[in-house]
């Protein structure tokens, strides 16, 4: 069944965390699992067809040359932390169109919590230096349950 939204529903925002795990690269060893495969083909599609049916994908890995080519490309946003692996760095400005070399060289010496923002989110096709600020909330807080009441559980 397709999923569709009406004005004022609110879309779906899949977190990959980890996503070098659930969705390796071609030729890894873990893609060979059933689950792997599994995992790989939904989130493939998700990403090349997800955003018609209100479907919205990030994905989260510190080594992001691991991960599946094929949904890192369709990744419109990037924000990237800093990166020293030459791997990574290659890769990053192969999925990358407004990354420039500047912000490569950036990549390897930006502190904690600054990372280099790119992509359709900016309004000037330029990347961004941003610095976040200390979160506000207090560690060990209960964490939403946002779904929980759509299930029949709340």
């Amino acid at each position: 069944k397709e999923l569709s939204f009406k004005n004022g529903d609110s879309q779906i925002l899949f977190v990959i965390e980890e996503a070098r795990v659930l969705i390796p690269k071609s030729g890894a060893e873990d893609i060979d699992h059933p689950a792997s495969k599994s995992a790989r083909n939904i989130v493939r599609r998700v990403a090349t067809e997800g955003r018609k049916m209100g479907l919205g994908l990030l994905i989260v890995s510190q080594k992001p040359s691991s991960v599946d080519n094929l949904p890192v490309s369709q990744c419109n946003t990037l924000i990237l932390h800093r990166v020293i692996n030459p791997e990574d760095l290659s890769f990053v400005k192969s999925v990358g169109e407004s990354i420039s070399d500047e912000d490569v060289e950036n990549l390897k010496t930006v502190g904690r919590g600054v990372s280099i923002v790119t992509g359709t989110a900016l309004k000037n096709r330029k990347s961004l230096m941003v610095r976040f600020r200390n979160r506000l909330s207090k560690e060990g807080r209960k964490h939403p349950e946002p779904l929980k009441r759509l299930w029949g559980n709340g």
